[in-house]
Order: C-alpha cells, then structure tokens, then sequence
C-alpha cells in the first residue's frame, strides 16, 4: 500500500521533520515512511513509565534498519510524571490493563499534551516547523483529535512567535492499513507493550496486556505474519 505521509503532514520533500518516537509499531512506521521522502529528527520524551527501557531499545533498534543521512540523530528530551501520575500501573508497572480490558483503561491523563509540548518548544528553537506523531484513525481520545492538535501547535506558536505545525499523517488510517503499508524489518523492530519482559535474547513483549493484544489483532486482520516474540500468546 502506497502512503505519501509527507504529503499528509503537509512537509516537502527534502524538509525536515521531527517526529514522536515510542519504539511502538505506529510510530516505527511512520519514521521509516518519513525518512524515505528527507531526513528526519526522531525525539524520544522519557516520562519515568515503566516499558521505557524496552522502548529506547527499540528505538535504538529502528535507528540502525534507517540510513544516518535519513534519520538525525536521536533527540531525548525528560517529562518527568511521576509527581502527577503518583502510583499509576504506568509508573509501577503492576496492574497492567490485561488483553481483554477497553480504550479507556489504557488512558492516560494528558499524554499527548505532555509528550508534544517540549518537543514543540525544541522544533522551535532548532528551526524545524513540523511534529509529527503517530495517532490512528478511531484513536477516542480529546488530546488525539485534530482540532486538539491544531490548537496546541497553535498555542505554541504563539508563545515562540514560530510558525508550528502538530500532525498525525496516519489520523485516516486503522493499525491493520499500518502494518500492511510497513517493511517487515521495522515491524519486527518495535514495541508495543505495557509490560515487556526481558529475556536473555532481548525484549520480548508480554502477550496478555492491552497493547500486545492490540498489536496481535492488527497482523491478523492485515493478512501479515506476526514477527513478534510473545511471553504469552492471546491470539485468536
């Protein structure tokens, strides 16, 4: 499937992009699409949750599948959650939402206001005018929609007197239009998981949260094998 998600992010051919990067399977996609049409800045916001380490890793991981004339090098910036989120299952890691739990268990107070507002200000003072982040289309929610995204870069440009632009090239498309329009190398690279589980081969995804079953139902009804190394299986 052909996905010019440049031109969904309104950036030019050659300009440079920023874009959030988790190590998840959407964001992985949409760096490596970028970074096929110009170069890209992938910045990493490390809040203190739980699966960050396997998630750098990941990160790390799709960073040497892309050329360095592609993709700059990584930029890390701290949002430090612990103070606002107290004993949230994201900071201790207990009580993950399991496989069977809805969207609104995986919700997480102002996620993306907190993940954009500090890689907003860095695209302001490096010159770069677009942010990129990797929301799906029927994502429920506020801090996902459009007219969020467009008011907050907004806000944000007023408070640096820079032109900025937030965006979600993927907001019209499902996870299983993702994985199918992805290279089998960065599908096999992220990580989509609230409970990873380190092993002696690696970061393997638990298999029985929220996310790993997420992941897991978008391979099967994209028709795609699954790369993924799973604790637990949930597939159906």
């Amino acid at each position: 499937m052909e996905i010019d998600v440049r031109r969904a992010a309104g950036a030019a051919a050659g300009e440079t992009v920023a874009v959030l990067v988790s190590g998840g399977l959407d964001s992985a996609v949409l760096t490596a699409l970028l970074a096929a049409g110009g170069p890209v800045v992938p910045i990493y916001v490390s809040c203190g949750l739980s699966w960050e380490q396997a998630e750098r890793d990941a990160v790390n991981c799709l960073r040497e599948l892309l050329t360095p004339q592609q993709v700059r090098p990584l930029v890390e910036l701290a949002m430090p959650l612990a103070d606002l989120y107290g004993e949230h299952w994201s900071v201790t890691g207990t009580g993950v939402p399991a496989a069977d739990t809805d969207d609104a268990a995986v919700e997480l107070l102002g996620r993306n206001a907190l993940l954009a507002l500090k890689p907003l200000l860095w695209c302001a003072r490096e010159g770069v005018r677009c942010l990129a982040i990797a929301t799906l289309s029927g994502n429920p929610f506020a801090d996902a929609s459009r007219s969020f995204l467009s008011r907050f870069a907004g806000v944000l440009s007023t408070a640096t007197t820079t032109e900025l632009a937030l965006v979600a090239p993927f907001e019209t498309m499902s996870k299983q239009q993702v994985v199918r329009a992805a290279a089998p190398e960065v599908l096999a690279a992220s990580m989509s998981c609230l409970a990873p589980v380190a092993r002696s081969d690696g970061w393997w995804h638990c298999g029985s949260c929220n996310k790993c079953s997420e992941r897991q139902r978008g391979f099967r009804e994209a028709g795609v094998a699954d790369p993924t190394s799973y604790e637990v299986s949930t597939a159906g």
